[in-house]
């Protein structure tokens, strides 16, 4: 399998040492990548990642994106969990499952698909995002997946962990602005993400990637909630003993122990050691000037590459597409709706709960078996 080049919107994009990767190599993508006025990574596109909140008009612009040659994408993903996605950007945003979206968008795969094969990284975001109301950043997201299907050379890019140093573009987008207004205000200090979990969610991906160079299952099904687990196999924390297969930070020693109270949020960035073969295993950073290489190692120039960034055209899409006006006129009608029969759904839940259903469908019920029994009985034939 390829290596690939998991990128970001950060001001790092810019500064990205293709000397550092090899020749080819994947590229996934995350939100408004396409306000970029070069192509910092290229137009192929392995994978696009983006918000459910503006996947109807993210996915009209990608598409449109296509059409114009502008980019190849192969594969979308949406950032979608399987627990109830709030959207506390705009209150009117419907809440999306994941058959509703096979459904309305059959083509857009959820993340959540491909982070539940894992089970340490199910988890951890579950865990984050329902017990401490945080999840990590769609950079982990693409992290994640990367790992889920099987890719061990990760380069890392545009990934700098709330650096004052903001996007490597524009990101005043007036049309994303307009349609979510709240989006700016938190692009840069949203509440649902913090640089502790992200940080938590590289250590966790870092500690997969080396238990799968070992080539062993140790640990595989552990459970690591905080994302606190250390790289030394021998360390003893918490009075828990992860040196073996049968204590390796299993649920029953957590609670036996209560380890769990025993951890305290990451106080200090730690340096990830450099343990992996360049050539097979390892999460790398490619940009010399990203806050991540606090965290992850630089990876070494090893290749020659030509690669320069291309210049995009004047007339490049740099902002979100919403649909027509006729679509639009009818939006407001068609959310109305929905709520209607929302709650709708809620008034048949609470008729269901009452006695009285509860007797029609008893009644219902009877006189159904009933009725099938006697034309059992009647259509029998009889014997002479």
């Amino acid at each position: 399998m390829k290596a690939v080049l998991i990128a970001g919107n950060g001001e790092s994009l810019k500064d990205i040492d293709f000397s550092r990767m090899p020749d080819s190599f994947d590229v996934f993508r995350v939100n408004q990548f396409y306000f970029e006025d070069k192509y910092f990574t290229g137009k192929k596109i392995k994978a696009v990642f983006f918000n459910p909140a503006i996947l109807k008009e993210q996915l009209l612009t990608l598409k449109t994106l296509e059409l114009k040659g502008e980019y190849e994408i192969e594969t979308y993903y949406c950032n979608l969990l399987r627990s109830l996605y709030k959207q506390p950007l705009n209150p009117e945003i419907l809440d999306i499952d994941t058959t509703q979206l096979k459904k309305i968008f059959p083509e857009v795969k959820c993340y959540y698909e491909y982070l539940e094969k894992i089970e340490e990284f199910n988890y951890f975001v579950n865990f984050s995002n329902n017990c401490l109301g945080v999840r990590p950043t769609g950079g982990m997201a693409m992290i994640f997946t990367a790992l889920s299907l099987g890719y061990t050379e990760i380069y890392v890019t545009g990934i700098d962990l709330y650096g004052k140093s903001g996007y490597a573009f524009n990101y005043t987008s007036s049309n994303l602005a307009s349609l979510y207004p709240g989006f700016l205000d938190t692009a840069k200090d949203n509440p649902n993400h913090s640089k502790e979990v992200d940080l938590k969610a590289l250590r966790l991906a870092s500690r997969y990637l080396e238990k799968k160079r070992r080539g062993s299952e140790e640990g595989l099904e552990s459970i690591d909630v905080f994302g606190e687990t250390s790289f030394n196999p021998k360390v003893k924390r918490g009075g828990v003993r992860i040196d073996s297969k049968s204590a390796y930070f299993n649920l029953d020693s957590l609670y036996i122990t209560n380890a769990l109270a025993s951890f305290q949020p990451l106080k200090s960035t730690p340096k990830l050691k450099l343990i992996f073969k360049p050539k097979v295993f390892g999460i790398y950073s490619v940009s010399l000037s990203s806050p991540v290489n606090e965290c992850l190692p630089l990876a070494p120039r090893r290749f020659k590459s030509s690669f320069k960034p291309e210049t995009k055209p004047s007339d490049h899409i740099k902002d979100l597409i919403l649909p027509s006006k006729e679509r639009s006129a009818t939006r407001g009608f068609r959310l109305s709706e929905f709520i209607k029969s929302k709650n709708a759904h809620k008034e048949l839940n609470t008729i269901k709960a009452s006695l009285w259903y509860e007797i029609y469908i008893s009644t219902y019920v009877f006189a159904k078996a009933l009725y099938s029994l006697l034309k059992k009985i009647l259509s029998t034939p009889k014997s002479k």
